[in-house]
């Protein structure tokens, strides 16, 4: 296998692409997301996307010029966003233009079977590769939905989850960072998440039985318990991690976050051997941790094993008081000065872990504590 890097240029370009645009890959295809397009905010050009949210750079530019960008890579990857704004012959148009230029294409966007037909058709002709990655109209994977009150599946695998106390604090980017990194030690390990773009970043998807209507939560925990055993069985993992949709529980009265029925369902259903909780940036005490996490233990069945702090801070009183969303994303530099400050007084390890360094210490921790439960075998022996 080539030893080349290609160099890869997303487009359209939207914030909902943040957490996982890093570990978009294809298997068997070397390559590095060099660019990315945003036909909408003109001001982002020239930034690395890690300016938008005050994160670390990650080399990867915000362009405005599809064409120009275009020639300039070896890949296009297309994506699903401003769906409404981009119709599908302009989409159809792209991808030929690109295949016409003789680059590999990943499209990661819903197309017909007809345009997915006359598109591979079109790359075979040209005698380049044509990927289609959209798993949204796929019929879910066979596993057995065990909904009778029988004894619950025990996975042979460790089961790492990663939660969030609010909604957006990193909790897909720091699932899917943890999930490489263990695999970097020689480990495999299967990552779930709720995201349109799961399967492009080599996930599974949580069933779509999860957000319907046609099953009690009693069922959907069994029905839970058996897409476990279909991933340990089938995939045979060393971990399944799993990064838990909604806030782990309730705000307050007027943000319920779902009352945390979701991470309740999911605990319930299988029994996490490790558990990394996202948080807000914010200078909180040990007692509150503490608490928090004997909380967690008495309603979820564990405790906080490690916490990931975001540099995102919500507007506490805005939130209280108008029930407004208001946050910032601090500078990183502030962030590490006051993890720094909180973990010289708090029994749980805090990380900031879209840092790669510190993610890397978080995934060794992980690894650390399963082993020392027996729950991994470690592979490097």
């Amino acid at each position: 296998m080539s030893n080349h890097i290609n160099k890869a240029m997303l487009y359209p370009f939207s914030d909902v692409l943040i957490p996982i645009i890093e570990s978009i890959s294809i298997p068997h295809i070397c390559m590095k997301i060099t660019t990315v397009v945003d036909p909408k905010r003109k001001y982002l050009r020239g930034k690395d996307i890690g300016f938008i949210k005050n994160q670390p750079n990650t080399q990867i530019i915000v362009a405005d010029d599809f064409d120009k960008e275009l020639m300039n890579c070896d890949i296009l990857i297309y994506t699903d966003e401003y769906h409404e704004d981009i119709i599908q012959e302009m989409v159809i148009c792209d991808i030929e233009k690109a295949l016409k230029l003789n680059k590999k294409v990943i499209c990661i966007r819903h197309l017909t079977k007809s345009a997915v037909t006359k598109i591979s058709k079109m790359s075979d002709l040209m005698k380049t590769e044509f990927h289609y990655l959209n798993g949204s109209k796929d019929k879910e994977k066979a596993f057995e939905m065990e909904i009778t009150p029988e004894e619950l599946y025990t996975p042979n695998a460790s089961v790492i989850m990663v939660g969030e106390l609010l909604k957006e604090m990193d909790g897909k980017q720091i699932c899917l960072s943890i999930a490489e990194a263990i695999k970097a030690q020689g480990y495999k390990c299967t990552a779930v998440l709720e995201h349109k773009y799961a399967k492009a970043v080599q996930a599974l998807s949580f069933p779509t039985f999860l957000r319907g209507n046609n099953m009690t939560e009693f069922e959907k925990i069994y029905a839970l318990n058996g897409f476990i055993k279909y991933i340990d069985k089938i995939e045979t993992p060393d971990a399944i991690i799993l990064h838990i949709p909604e806030a782990m529980m309730k705000y307050n009265n007027k943000h319920c976050n779902g009352f945390g029925v979701v991470p309740y369902m999911i605990s319930q259903a299988v029994h996490a051997d490790c558990f990394v909780l996202c948080v807000q940036m914010d200078d909180l005490s040990f007692a509150f941790y503490n608490s928090l996490s004997m909380n967690f233990e008495h309603r979820f069945g564990f405790g906080v094993d490690f916490i990931h702090m975001s540099n995102k801070m919500y507007d506490t009183v805005k939130l209280n008081s108008m029930g407004e969303f208001n946050f910032t994303y601090y500078d990183q530099i502030r962030l590490e000065n006051l993890i720094d400050k909180i973990k010289k007084n708090t029994g749980i390890p805090i990380f900031n872990s879209i840092n790669k360094s510190e993610c890397r210490k978080l995934s060794n921790k992980i690894i650390e504590k399963l082993i020392g439960l027996n729950e991994i075998t470690s592979v490097l022996n």
